[in-house]
């Protein structure tokens, strides 16, 4: 796939124009690429799309850069933020693969929320589905390849839920953990059912910070 060169210049400046004034640790030099979008500390930006990587599971990190080498994610034309990492997740070397999972988790940053409108006690019967594989607090399992729910930007989990619901993830055949989560989402019936599902992970998250 032809990387898209304009998508990825007017991501720089969009993030060299929000980039956070706070002390950062310094970046590896051959990570600055993924600060572009991702930020200098790896928090995410909503304005590119782009996720907080920042404490991510170090085996949910090497799972999706696989995914994304492997076009199982990325392989939607409507998905352009996808299709622009899975372009960066083929250009890495075998170094880069190896040291970037270690180096997303042990990168720290701030957790922001943006929904705190919703009803957290519906949003906690419908979470009883996604605690099957997330755990009941949200903490992740390796086994089920199913990742923390808490150290992950609410914007970007309904994001995902919506891809998932409209085929952009978990539409290809090997992609079997995509699938799985492509067939919980079906629960969520309505905008409102996603809004108080996020009003409950923020709570979970909120509860972890404490």
């Amino acid at each position: 796939m032809k990387f898209n060169k304009q998508l990825f210049s007017a991501c720089f400046l969009f993030a060299a124009a929000f980039a956070p004034t706070e002390a950062a640790e310094p970046v590896p030099e051959e990570f600055g690429s993924c600060t572009v979008c991702h930020g200098v500390q790896l928090k995410g930006n909503p304005g590119t799309g782009a996720p907080r990587l920042s404490g991510l599971q170090t085996w949910y990190v090497e799972n999706q850069l696989e995914s994304f080498r492997m076009g199982w994610r990325g392989n939607h034309s409507a998905d352009y933020t996808a299709e622009e990492m899975r372009a960066v997740a083929s250009g890495l070397s075998a170094k880069q693969l190896k040291k970037a999972p270690s180096y997303v988790n042990e990168t720290v940053s701030s957790l922001s929320f943006t929904h705190t409108d919703g009803d957290v006690d519906k949003g906690k019967a419908l979470f009883a589905s996604c605690s099957a594989c997330h755990g009941a607090t949200g903490g992740g399992n390796e086994a089920l390849a199913a990742p923390s729910l808490l150290v992950q930007s609410d914007w970007y989990l309904e994001k995902q839920i919506n891809d998932f619901r409209n085929g952009l993830r978990g539409a290809e055949k090997d992609d079997a953990s995509g699938q799985l989560m492509a067939a919980s989402v079906a629960t969520l019936k309505t905008d409102d059912d996603i809004n108080n599902l996020m009003a409950y992970i923020v709570h979970l998250q909120q509860q972890e910070m404490k």
